[in-house]
């Protein structure tokens, strides 16, 4: 297979990988506002085959193979967007975390950023993210002291594996930082949504800071707490 910069070359098996991808509807992501439809699957080498197909008229407007590194993200509101891959995983060695590991590491980060600002929106909301073990299944079912906290924390999560073609129950998964990060990202732009307080808003501003190769404070930290997570993961409970 050819591959230029992501890019697919105009042969007659690519066209055929293309053919077969836009006519399986098992890989269609959706179509976003501006009338394009998203065809995306990952292959053996998690390697990411992609094409965009006009709507109105039906015909492949573009396509291509992204390699690992590379991913992108579809989004309903302008199609592929890069911000899949906010952080430069090459540099980092931590392994994947469980679903209760990846709301831990969001609350730790949550926690982080209100040691800096002590905004009270912020206080409010580490306080819903408290969880309680007195079940067995505490870890796999996260009870929250607020119950409504975790219904938002899962439509974040549906939302990254939908984004990411991810299959497998959303418990059972291992997500890596970047999987987590978007899920921490999504159930915070829901949340805001539904309660656009300030420090909230303050917040979505610090993790939108978070970008490839920026080896900021954010960033750093970030991983820091996806760390902390694993090492200490019954002594962050509430």
């Amino acid at each position: 297979m050819s591959i230029v910069k992501g890019k697919l070359e105009h042969t007659e098996e690519n066209m055929q990988l293309i053919l077969d991808l836009t006519q399986n509807e098992k890989y269609c992501c959706g179509i976003n506002d501006y009338g394009f439809i998203c065809y995306m699957k990952f292959d053996e080498q998690n390697a990411q085959l992609w094409a965009i197909v006009s709507a109105e008229f039906h015909n492949i407007r573009n396509a291509g193979l992204n390699l690992k590194g590379e991913h992108r993200v579809w989004n309903p509101n302008i199609g592929f967007s890069v911000n899949l891959d906010v952080i430069d995983l090459s540099k980092q060695n931590l392994n994947s975390v469980t679903f209760f590991q990846a709301f831990s590491a969001m609350r730790l980060y949550v926690i982080w950023f209100w040691e800096k600002t002590y905004d009270n929106d912020i206080g409010m909301l580490i306080t819903d993210f408290m969880i309680t073990n007195v079940y067995d299944d505490w870890k796999s079912e996260l009870y929250t002291w607020d119950p409504p906290v975790k219904d938002d924390w899962m439509n974040g999560v549906y939302k990254t594996l939908k984004d990411f073609n991810v299959k497998k129950s959303a418990q059972q998964y291992m997500y890596n930082e970047v999987e987590a990060f978007l899920c921490m990202k999504n159930y915070l732009q829901i949340f805001n949504k539904e309660y656009p307080f300030e420090g909230l808003k303050k917040l979505l501003v610090q993790i939108n800071l978070i970008k490839v190769n920026s080896n900021s404070v954010e960033s750093d930290e970030w991983l820091k707490c996806i760390q902390l997570a694993v090492e200490q993961e019954d002594a962050i409970i509430a």
